[in-house]
């Protein structure tokens, strides 16, 4: 009996263990003198580009503009984007954000001014910004016939903005 069982135990085959994930492993993405980004619904323009895969934060420098859903453009002094699940997440525009949306009527736009910005993303649109410190809008109304009848001016500390199908819907 002991030689049966010996002989079964040097039968066994036990696979080799996998190499554990090397989580040590950082990937530097740097860009310089006149980047430009394209892809389908967005676009970016600016000076330089770092993105670290520890924080997997894209940092935008030197007059950074965004153009999205052929219809909105953002601006600001430096922006940094967090990438999640190789989708963007949020966007953080620091120091003088200004942010255009185009109106109904294609000759309005309506404008946004603070100094500083947070977008939410869903997918690859934009859904959601919060401007915070001293916010200055210009909005344009249209009534019947899509015929813009007002304008619309404000000022205050914080606003948030909510967009659908790339136009603003909620402030």
């Amino acid at each position: 009996v002991a030689n049966r069982l010996k002989s079964v135990k040097d039968s066994i085959i036990m696979p080799e263990p996998e190499p554990p994930l090397d989580t040590t492993t950082v990937k530097f993405v740097q860009l310089y003198n006149n980047v430009k980004i394209y892809k389908k619904g967005l676009q970016v323009r600016c000076d330089s580009l770092l993105f670290c895969s520890i924080d997997s934060i894209a940092r935008l420098f030197k007059d950074p503009v965004i153009w999205y859903d052929d219809i909105n453009q953002v601006t600001a002094d430096s922006m940094q984007f967090l990438i999640k699940d190789q989708t963007l997440d949020k966007g953080y525009m620091l120091s003088n954000a200004f942010a255009i949306s185009d109106g109904e009527d294609g000759m309005h736009y309506h404008q946004i001014k603070s100094p500083e910005m947070i977008g939410y993303f869903e997918g690859e649109a934009l859904r959601r910004f919060d401007a915070i410190g001293g916010v200055s809008m210009i909005i344009f109304l249209s009534e019947e016939d899509s015929v813009i009848s007002t304008m619309n001016q404000k000022e205050c500390r914080m606003m948030t903005a909510q967009f659908a199908d790339g136009y603003l819907q909620r402030m």
